[in-house]
């Protein structure tokens, strides 16, 4: 007898023989016991998985003399008719080279007449997706209302690509990508009966290389079983696939957290020398690294990491505790980028080991928690430094941490905030203050100062400027300084009351122009002419202006969060991560 490869010879016989698709075996042989059967059924899913395989079992359960609890008998004539592929009442299809309208004319003509020899006389067309427009709507009367005793089963890896008036006139099964272990156990078995040892490292190799198809375990395990001498090892499967070794891994892994990139340049070397495909090797260091990022997330959950014994889920706990999560992502897109560009490059090794001295020193990712706590621990220390050139008094404590950090004309550094404690009489700072709220200034000061620093914060701060290009001083006053704008006042001046940061900048720099403390004030006044929608009165006591109003306090969490990201965005270059 002529050989047979190990996927055709132990294909699946019955229902029950089929590994992972217990949802469709099920429904299969209770539709036979209850004598339920549709006259149409669509198979779909990943290559390898049994959509064949079950369309031949159903096949010859419909023909079987001795059907036993909806599984075929195998010893009656019609099922080793169609066994043996003698059946001419079960016929198999290429949708691929059959894929015309006069092949499915053809098809529509011999439906018609009844079975020769079978019961039921069988349809199997496989990768029916690739079938014409024209050939599915030549196939929807007849497929929606067969002949009796005839069975349509279409195969497809495809199904997104079929008409919805070809699914709806189908039952449709799913075919789901098999697990590691059910297929490294299912290879165990068949090397057995075929009189081979196989360890179980090799197979489960095999396994992950077959990517969810029996069909392709199969395969590999019957080349590697020829490539070896006498019990399957790693090392063969390995040499077998053309990819590295679980130490290469290991030690790349290492060398990146640690940032030794002629170390990491030397490894791929070795590749090189040993004869890996490079290529091969980005994409098992990518799964590499995924199934580190889920042994550090998600330690103790086996499912996850069934690919892989005790002994090395172990070793990549211990590696995966080199990295942070964030860091782990971060190196995930970094190899998917090396992937991307390897493939349309001339040179994939040099892409991939300027790719690894990237991952060897990738700056750490930054998340929104992590700067604001580095901004408070800024602040922190700004304001003991603060502290040190300038003693508190006795009995005042510590100055409020709200708010934000100003510096003072005269090079020290303040604390800006709204509740801040004043400061002792006969101070230097509490003269400064005096003299500043005794001195006015001009309106055409003002206006002067607002022009230097909307020329400064054009280089700056974009943003910002794109906000208040269209400003001008409407009224000054006694460390009051009234903004309005030529149009879109409204809009401009809610967005900059929310924008405390921003504001705090625009005193801090009108402060060092006019050197004198400056609170700003925004009207939504529209264009220059026209009374401020809040006018700043002189008419009152002693000609003083009014008391500018009261922010809210910074001390509430939502106000102080919002200034701390407007900080962060300025301090890291927008550098955060939500």
């Amino acid at each position: 007898m002529a050989y047979l490869s190990l996927y055709r010879a132990w294909r699946p016989k019955k229902f029950h023989d089929l590994i992972g698709q217990d949802h469709i075996t099920r429904t299969l042989v209770n539709a036979l016991t209850r004598d339920k059967l549709s006259h149409a059924y669509l198979f779909c899913g990943p290559r390898g998985t049994g959509k064949t395989t079950t369309a031949k079992i159903l096949a010859r359960a419909v023909n079987c003399e001795d059907l036993s609890r909806g599984e075929p008998c195998g010893r009656c004539p019609s099922c080793l008719e169609v066994m043996e592929g003698r059946g001419v009442d079960v016929l198999e299809i290429d949708a691929a080279s059959n894929r015309g309208i006069d092949e499915i004319r053809d098809l529509r003509e011999k439906v018609r007449y009844a079975p020769a020899r079978l019961d039921v006389k069988v349809y199997i067309i496989d990768e029916v997706h690739m079938l014409t427009p024209e050939a599915f709507n030549a196939l929807l009367k007849t497929l929606e209302e067969p002949p009796t005793r005839v069975l349509f089963i279409l195969a497809t890896t495809e199904p997104n690509k079929l008409p919805a008036t070809i699914l709806s006139r189908c039952q449709r099964f799913d075919f789901f990508p098999l697990e590691v272990q059910a297929i490294a156990s299912y290879l165990a078995m068949v090397a057995e009966r075929e009189g081979r040892t196989a360890g179980r490292e090799s197979l489960l190799a095999l396994a992950r290389a077959a990517g969810g198809g029996m069909r392709d375990a199969l395969s590999l395990l019957e080349q590697a079983l020829v490539f070896s001498e006498d019990e399957l090892q790693e090392e063969d499967v390995l040499q077998v696939l053309g990819q590295a070794g679980w130490q290469y891994f290991l030690d790349l892994a290492e060398k990146i957290a640690a940032a030794d990139g002629t170390a990491a340049l030397n490894i791929v070397d070795s590749l090189v020398r040993e004869g890996k495909d490079i290529t091969q090797f980005a994409r098992d260091l990518l799964a590499f690294f995924r199934d580190l990022t889920l042994a550090r997330m998600s330690p103790e959950d086996d499912r996850l990491l069934a690919g892989y014994t005790g002994e090395r889920r172990q070793a990549l706990g211990e590696k995966a505790l080199l990295f942070s999560p964030e860091g782990l992502v971060a190196l995930i897109e970094e190899i998917n980028t090396i992937i991307g560009e390897m493939k349309w490059s001339e040179q994939p090794r040099l892409i991939l080991e300027v790719g690894l001295l990237r991952m060897c020193h990738l700056p750490p990712r930054l998340t929104l928690a992590g700067a604001l706590e580095r901004i408070t621990a800024l602040e922190e220390r700004m304001l003991q430094l603060s502290s040190r050139e300038q003693p508190i008094p006795a009995g005042q404590g510590k100055p409020p941490v709200s708010g934000g950090l100003k510096k003072k004309a005269s090079g020290k550094i303040e604390r800006k905030a709204e509740e801040a404690a004043p400061p002792p009489e006969g101070s230097p700072e509490a003269e400064e203050d005096a003299g500043g709220e005794a001195s006015a200034f001009s309106l055409e000061e003002g206006t002067r100062a607002w022009r230097d620093v909307l020329k400064r914060i054009r280089r700056e701060k974009p943003m910002l400027a794109s906000l208040v290009k269209d400003s001008y001083v409407a009224d000054v006053g006694k460390g009051l300084l009234v903004l309005a704008f030529k149009k879109n006042g409204e809009f401009n001046t809610g967005m900059l009351e929310r924008r405390r940061a921003d504001k705090a900048f625009l005193e801090y720099q009108l402060k060092k122009l006019l050197e004198r403390e400056i609170t700003i004030k925004f009207s939504a006044r529209t264009h220059e002419g026209e009374a401020a929608a809040e006018p700043l009165t002189r008419d009152g006591p002693e000609g003083e202006a009014p008391p500018p109003e009261e922010e809210p306090a910074q001390e509430e969490k939502g106000g102080q969060e919002d200034l701390l990201v407007e900080s962060a965005r300025d301090i890291f270059n927008g550098n955060i991560i939500e």
